[in-house]
């Protein structure tokens, strides 16, 4: 059972607004660059854990998690989704003592008791619904007819998603935001995934028969499980289902998962890869901060398809505008 919520919190106001999924960060950005205010998208993940981003004038100042780690245990994941309480505070005119407990990354022990962080809350430590109190302290009104129970809906499994071709997460963005994916087959396509699904290696697993969050932890805890996860054929494999199952959610994501279905250490040796298919997803759905191996990932695709090299060429010439733009941003 998944529970997904995205909503605004606009500073002046008391309502907090639902929202698609695929409009909430932007509409959060343009309010507060056109009112000159602070906006929180607050939102819900899978019925797991809650979170925020804080924009001010437009930017994103502060990004907050409570299971940081939830798809990649690393430091700088971690420090990325701290909460900056004074911000924080100061952007809606409340004090740090009436949030601050709220604003921390949840621990086994949280996740496994019943503890509130303040008195008079409705929902524990480890309830992804805490949410709530977090904004009714900030002075907003959750929705009525919107709480936990009519929120809850049952994602379908893999065999459902594949044999009825259904959508990723309805958003915003067109063939024209991911040509290596919507034009070409790639590693995200059904004909792949059932090939990789066939495998014995991974059949065993019957993930056919699990929803993508599963999916997801599943292969999360297993690859944590195993000795150079990084070299393991069977765990490449698993990541790339994992990405599919990120980019089903949410359009765009996956990105992180696909880094580990090859083995490309910067200092060593290595055997350049020569999967079309995943270079091809890999390459869509990177992130800006990560645009040189995007590039990487196109020369290494203009190499191995010379059929489609105007389209890799294109998503190059998109990378390098892109970051002209920023270089002149910054100036």
């Amino acid at each position: 059972m998944g529970v997904f919520v995205n909503g605004i919190a606009i500073k002046g106001e008391s309502e907090f607004y639902i929202l698609e999924a695929g409009e909430v960060e932007e509409t959060a950005k343009e309010i507060s660059l056109k009112q000159r205010c602070p906006v929180l998208s607050v939102y819900i993940y899978d019925g797991d854990y809650w979170g925020y981003t804080l924009y001010l004038s437009g930017e994103i100042k502060n990004e907050f998690a409570t299971m940081p780690d939830y798809f990649e245990d690393s430091e700088e994941v971690v420090f990325r989704y701290t909460a900056n309480v004074p911000l924080l505070s100061q952007s809606f005119t409340v004090s740090e003592k009436q949030i601050e407990r709220y604003l921390c990354h949840w621990t086994d022990a949280m996740l496994e008791g019943e503890d509130f962080a303040y008195e008079d809350d409705e929902f524990p430590y480890g309830d992804a619904w805490q949410m709530v109190d977090f904004l009714k302290t900030l002075g907003f009104q959750y929705p009525e007819g919107e709480l936990p129970n009519s929120m809850c809906v049952q994602l379908p499994t893999l065999r459902k998603i594949l044999e009825n071709s259904l959508p990723a997460n309805e958003c915003e963005e067109t063939a024209e935001d991911y040509p290596l994916i919507d034009m070409l087959p790639s590693a995200f396509s059904s004909d792949y995934l059932c090939n990789l699904l066939e495998d014995n290696r991974i059949k065993e697993f019957q993930f056919m028969d699990k929803t993508p969050p599963e999916i997801i932890d599943f292969v999360i805890r297993y690859c944590g499980e195993v000795q150079q996860p990084e070299k393991n054929s069977v765990c490449q494999h698993m990541n790339v289902l994992a990405a599919f199952c990120a980019y089903w959610m949410n359009k765009g994501s996956g990105w992180s998962f696909l880094d580990r279905a090859t083995y490309e250490p910067i200092c060593l040796k290595y055997e350049k890869p020569t999967d079309v298919y995943l270079l091809r997803a890999r390459a869509a759905v990177t992130e800006f901060n990560k645009r040189h191996r995007a590039i990487r990932d196109l020369k290494r695709l203009i190499e191995l398809d010379s059929d489609n090299i105007e389209l890799y060429q294109a998503e190059i010439r998109k990378w390098e505008r892109l970051e002209k733009k920023w270089y002149l941003d910054r100036q």
